[in-house]
């Protein structure tokens, strides 16, 4: 074969190449857009445990990116759920309820398509080309709405919550006591207890307008996944005595308790670091 035919042939093949490349690249599909904004409701007469299955990052099937809030409604005669539609699917197993993902993540997923969740999609928005993937993404919340009495029958069952990463919030519950022993991120809003004890291992508890009285809270480390247990004071939140058991480093909000009384456990020494001193302050 002449030298000529050898490098005709060759650019042939190249452009050819290129061809199919730039086909392919065509026919690249976008980002798909996930809307919290769309939800669904759920009513049921009972409910005893809740079960949820959710995996909502589009580039990690171990992250799970949900909340599971469980709101105390004194005036509730039944129990509501309110769920993204787009993003999860929510039905009764008998008196559990199940949350998983929806059929449209995991069909996306399985395409190996990539993926968004928004609040809501812009107006001016025309199409899924159209979306400026930069936006931030949104959490997908599950509010599942209960007398109290349901609420307190729940939580008294260790085994009740089967959640799968995400988060706990529980919002508006008023008791003498509240003994919290699970591994989870978890968030009290608008809480109020006499007496409360909290063991959530290495994750972090939140507090918002929650108002505690004698207030017991395990902290600990896990040194392999440099991980340790948190603690975040919002607005509003007023502790009268706390006893902190805690082998870990803890800062604390100051100005949220009344007495503080650290018990350190374990090998190693803890340092406790304050923020919002703004009166007199008896440390020792």
């Amino acid at each position: 074969m002449k030298t000529t035919t050898k490098i005709i042939l060759g650019l042939i093949a190249a452009s050819y190449l290129m061809l199919v490349m730039t086909s392919t690249m065509s026919l690249e599909q976008p980002a798909r857009i996930f809307q919290t904004c769309i939800r669904g409701t759920l009513k049921t007469q009972k409910l005893t445990a809740i079960q949820a299955f959710v995996a909502l990052d589009p580039y990690d099937e171990e992250s799970q990116n949900y909340i599971i809030e469980l709101v105390s409604d004194d005036n509730a005669r039944e129990i509501t759920v309110d769920y993204p539609s787009e993003l999860v699917e929510v039905k009764m197993k008998g008196t559990m309820l199940d949350i998983i993902t929806s059929s449209e993540v995991g069909k996306t997923k399985a395409e190996g398509r990539t993926f968004e969740i928004v609040e809501k999609k812009e107006e001016e928005q025309t199409s899924e080309e159209d979306y400026d993937t930069d936006y931030s993404s949104q959490t997908a919340v599950i509010i599942v709405n209960m007398p109290k009495a349901t609420l307190l029958q729940l939580l008294a069952n260790p085994k009740s919550l089967n959640l799968k990463g995400g988060s706990l919030n529980i919002a508006n519950l008023k008791a003498d006591t509240f003994d919290f022993r699970r591994k989870v991120e978890l968030l009290l809003d608008g809480c109020n207890f006499q007496r409360a004890t909290i063991d959530i291992g290495t994750h972090g508890l939140g507090l918002t307008d929650t108002h505690i009285g004698q207030f017991t809270f395990f902290a600990t480390e896990d040194t392999i996944n440099s991980r340790s247990t948190t603690i975040s004071e919002g607005k509003g939140t007023a502790i009268e005595n706390l006893l902190l058991r805690t082998n870990t480093d803890m800062n604390l909000d100051y100005s949220c308790y009344k007495h503080i009384n650290v018990e350190q456990y374990g090998q190693t020494m803890v340092s406790i670091n304050f923020t919002n001193v703004s009166r007199k302050c008896s440390l020792k």
